[in-house]
């Protein structure tokens, strides 16, 4: 779909390429997806990492992801902290215009949980600790 297109050329813009990371996360380390839902605006991938934890990518809506974030990513690729004043700034000054305009504004996510957090993690307790760990250390590109 043209949404999923253009996350792949935004990708291409920072010099990372679909397929390289499709053979770094081949399907056996996916571990769960869950889909985009009208009440989650979301969706989120867990995959094992190379250390026994786990990395967890969201991409949704910014209004609901945005206030999750803690850091972002800035334009040359820094790791910059994100208060709740930055994510109202971003929001009233960007992307509550954008959208005005009748476009679409989503923000990636990730998140990695150590091998501490690995065992808190089952097939039903997911969603919980994904989103109890994301209000803690998440990264944000929007």
């Amino acid at each position: 779909n043209h949404t999923d297109a253009a996350l792949l050329q935004f990708l291409f813009e920072f010099g990372e390429y679909y397929q390289s990371w499709r053979d770094d996360y081949p399907e056996n380390k996916l571990i769960k997806v869950f889909e985009f839902t009208p009440d989650r605006k979301c969706m989120t991938t867990v995959i094992s990492d190379d250390h026994g934890g786990y990395k967890v990518y969201s991409k949704g809506a910014a209004e609901v992801l945005l206030e999750l974030c803690t850091h972002v990513v800035g334009m040359k690729g820094e790791l910059k902290e994100f208060s709740k004043e930055d994510a109202e700034n971003l929001s009233r000054d960007l992307i509550d215009p954008w959208q005005q305009k009748g476009l679409r504004v989503l923000c990636l996510t990730t998140k990695n949980i150590s091998t501490e957090g690995k065992n808190l993690v089952t097939d039903n307790s997911i969603p919980e600790i994904v989103v109890q760990t994301m209000r803690y250390a998440l990264l944000c590109l929007c």
